[in-house]
């Protein structure tokens, strides 16, 4: 079986939850520094994961956190991703390129960050989509419909036949190792609803909730239609609190609450 499905529903099964946490983690934000960059930021990491791993389904980790900090940040990276252990980590680094561009960095996230899923952009072309889903163990997921504002400049050309639901359908046509699922913001959850009834039952990584104020709702509603299972992100509204002192304990409560909302999806 594909290495980042087992990873997933063996996680889903023991803590019975869909909730990702997005280690999105900003250094300037930090309360606690030291040790430099590096030793800051997986410091801080660390103490996430071993207070949420038992709410969680995955973690989702955006690299431009981490790149901005150059060989600190990508030490950063790879350390975190180590201490995840049983629970699968989707690497969000929205990459495309054509061949052997395209291959390095497959060997980036797959090989050397043992990424068990990476994000990527479609709108090069499906040949630069394959050679990620080259890998039949890995999982990819396809930026699809966004949760930004901005989503709307271009994924929405073409009314009834929108550009987002024409990438959908071509990577479905080619997906030959059942291994890609969508991205779908929860800013949008008519779109979730209607991708549903087209009979795209993939998984689907659902951002915007939280921060951006998604329908939590109404995407929980309409994500398990058809037989369609998903992943539900948080990050900002998880990882940062307010209270120095009760810094950790705040942040488990928030990743109860939102996975608690999760848990009664099935």
């Amino acid at each position: 079986m594909n290495q980042f499905i087992e990873k997933l529903n063996r996680a889903v099964q023991k803590n019975r939850s869909y909730l990702c946490v997005g280690l999105d983690t900003d250094y300037n934000k930090l309360m606690f520094k030291s040790h430099g960059i590096a030793g800051s930021i997986v410091r801080f990491n660390r103490r996430i994961i071993d207070v949420t791993n038992d709410l969680v389904c995955c973690y989702k980790i955006n690299s431009a956190f981490y790149e901005a900090y150059g060989v600190q940040g990508i030490e950063a990276l790879k350390r975190t991703i180590d201490h995840t252990k049983d629970i699968p980590v989707i690497l969000d680094f929205k990459r495309s390129d054509i061949g052997s561009s395209a291959r390095l960095y497959t060997q980036f996230g797959f090989d050397y960050l043992k990424a068990d899923a990476l994000t990527v952009i479609p709108y090069m072309g499906i040949d630069t989509i394959d050679i990620f889903r080259e890998f039949k163990d890995r999982f990819v997921f396809v930026v699809a419909a966004t949760s930004n504002p901005g989503s709307k400049d271009f994924q929405m050309f073409g009314n009834k036949n929108p550009l987002y639901l024409q990438v959908m359908k071509k990577c479905r046509s080619t997906d030959r190792f059942k291994n890609t699922g969508y991205v779908v913001g929860a800013t949008f959850p008519a779109k979730i609803k209607q991708l549903r009834e087209k009979g795209f039952n993939e998984l689907f990584l659902i951002p915007g909730i939280g921060a951006q104020k998604g329908d939590i709702n109404k995407s929980i509603r309409y994500a398990f239609l058809n037989k369609g299972r998903a992943i539900f992100n948080v990050s900002r509204m998880i990882i940062y609190q307010k209270e120095k002192k009760s810094y950790f304990k705040d942040v488990r409560q928030k990743a109860l609450e939102y996975s608690g909302l999760f848990r009664l999806i099935k």
